[in-house]
């Protein structure tokens, strides 16, 4: 590597310093610099994550290749094993930006967003990703909200869905699409059961009922019999009522809500990166009403 910055250092006319951010750089915008390490390139197929070999960083056990210290796999891109790839040295020469050049980057820029709570049209904000400096690559834009009303609840929730990334191929600018999903408030009742009893003067009607029904040859009879099962009536009536107390039972309700999100004005950020590296953000303004 020190051979090929003092050809940098030649070739730009004097020291470009520290190369490690254009590096990254490099990679999203000229990817031709770097011949990436994987497991196809490495020569190993069928390669295992816990056996040492060329598509790894694993260590053998000391008994065997298998069983011992876990690396990382090699895949498509930087790694943890090969990082970036070895340099085509010319091409990275060639297109390697001098202190004295500007980098390529991007601006991003949205449109603010007014919402209903649980609004689910009219919640999207266009994201505008404008490439500076002639960048070209692929760039991936996230957003987070970085400000909200104090002790807001419910908080919106944010996604690019299948726009999360944009290519920029020349000079145009592309878009992103920012869905707004917030919540809306409710409120629903709730209805407690209903409580039925039989309440003990219903249970001495019956009892008199049945004593009356009998014939009146019979009713001298049957009056003592008659009179134990009305009090064993009336006292199993008065038991289902709690003792013969507070009446004929009830029902109740009440209710359960959600507030749904905070109303008030919410900062999101928008960040745009490519590979490693952050390029820009920005910020546009959500408004919950």
């Amino acid at each position: 590597m020190a051979g090929i910055a003092a050809l940098l250092n030649q070739s730009k006319g004097g020291p470009q310093g520290n190369l490690n951010p254009q590096l990254y750089q490099m990679a999203a915008r000229v990817p031709g610099a770097f011949h990436d390490v994987s497991v196809a390139s490495s020569g190993v197929t069928g390669c295992i994550i816990t056996t040492p070999s060329m598509c790894d960083n694993s260590l053998p056990s000391p008994v065997s290749l298998a069983g011992g210290q876990p690396g990382f796999m090699v895949t498509t891109g930087y790694d943890e094993v090969t990082g970036l790839g070895s340099l085509d040295t010319q091409v990275f020469i060639d297109n390697y930006l001098s202190a004295s050049q500007t980098t390529p980057t991007v601006t991003v820029s949205g449109t603010a967003v007014t919402v209903l709570p649980g609004a689910t049209s009219g919640n999207t904000s266009t994201v505008t990703v404008t490439p500076a400096n002639n960048f070209t690559g692929s760039v991936t834009v996230t957003a987070t909200i970085t400000s909200s009303p104090n002790g807001a609840v419910y908080l919106p929730t944010l996604s690019f869905g299948n726009t999360t990334s944009v290519m920029i191929t020349g000079a145009a600018a592309q878009t992103a699409t920012l869905t707004v999903t917030t919540t809306a408030a409710t409120s629903s009742a709730v209805q407690y059961p209903m409580h039925r009893r039989l309440p003990w003067q219903g249970a001495r009607t019956l009892a008199c009922l049945l004593l009356f029904s009998i014939p009146t040859r019979h009713r001298k009879r049957v009056t003592k019999l008659g009179m134990l099962g009305f009090v064993l009536l009336l006292t199993s009536a008065m038991l289902a009522c709690g003792g013969g107390s507070g009446g004929g039972g009830g029902g109740g309700g009440g209710t359960t809500s959600i507030p749904g999100t905070t109303g008030g004005t919410y900062v999101v950020t928008v960040s745009c990166t490519s590979g490693l590296a952050i390029l820009s953000t920005g910020t546009l303004t959500l408004h919950v009403q």
